[in-house]
Formats: C-alpha cells, structure tokens, sequence
C-alpha cells in the first residue's frame, strides 16, 4: 500500500470533577458546541456528542498525528476554561482527571449513536458507576 490510511473511532466519556452534577440540561447546548469545537480543531472529526449533569459522551474519528491523552487533555481543558469563562455553572467547573476511550468498530457506529440518544433514559435507572463498570467489564478492562 502507497498511502497510509487511518480510521479509528473513540467512544469516549468523561466526569465532571468528583460527580458533581454542575451540566444542568439548559447548558447542554452551548458545553456540546464548546466540544465540537475543541474536536473540529484538533482534526478529529466529532460524530456525536451527548451527557447528563455528570458526564458526557464523544463518539469521534481519532486524528493520527494527536495522541489520545492529547486529544482529551485538550479538549477537556479548553471546555473547562471556557464553561468558567462564560459562567456557565453555579461553582467552578473541572473534569476528573482520566477519562474512558474504547475503540467503536464500523458496525457499531449505529448501536453507539442511539445509546448516546437514550442517556437520559438510561441514567434514569442506571448510575454512572454502573455505567462505567458495565462497559470496563465488556471491554476487559482492569478496575482501578
């Protein structure tokens, strides 16, 4: 092959620092376009964004000349300084300090955007801890 090709979908979730439940829904909609923007910007193309008040949801294609740890300190820095800038959140606002990526497979695409779309429904009975089990336990990832 002449040409390198490259295409490797994250599923990616990050907390709010300690769960604090600071991403009420009627800020939803500016968070979600201060991350497309961080994502446009780094060259990883943002396919679906979705969250609750503690968390959020990023399904996007992984840029090769970024690291993952890059892509998400970045991004998560950058929509940190600017939730706070815009005084978007009764506190100060800040991201736990890891983050999940969990590769998305093509035919998963699908599956993966109508989970996003039924979070609210989800989290109604399932809590985030859950959640994160659940998908560290499906992927075979060791628990802190």
């Amino acid at each position: 092959m002449v040409h390198t090709k490259h295409k490797i979908r994250i599923h990616g979730i990050i907390e709010t620092k300690d769960g604090v439940k600071l991403l009420s829904p009627k800020i939803h909609k500016v968070v979600f376009a201060f991350i497309r923007n961080e994502f446009e910007e780094l060259g990883c193309k943002l396919e679906a964004v979705c969250g609750t008040d503690d968390h959020v949801h990023v399904l996007f294609l992984h840029n090769p000349l970024k690291s993952i740890s890059e892509v998400f300190k970045h991004v998560k820095g950058s929509v940190s300084h600017s939730i706070n800038q815009a005084d978007l959140t009764v506190e100060k606002f800040a991201w736990e300090y890891g983050y999940l990526a969990l590769s998305i497979g093509e035919s998963q695409v699908e599956k993966t955007v109508q989970y996003f779309n039924n979070q609210k429904d989800y989290h109604a009975k399932t809590s985030l801890n859950d959640e994160l089990a659940l998908f560290l336990k499906l992927y075979n990832i060791e628990a802190d």
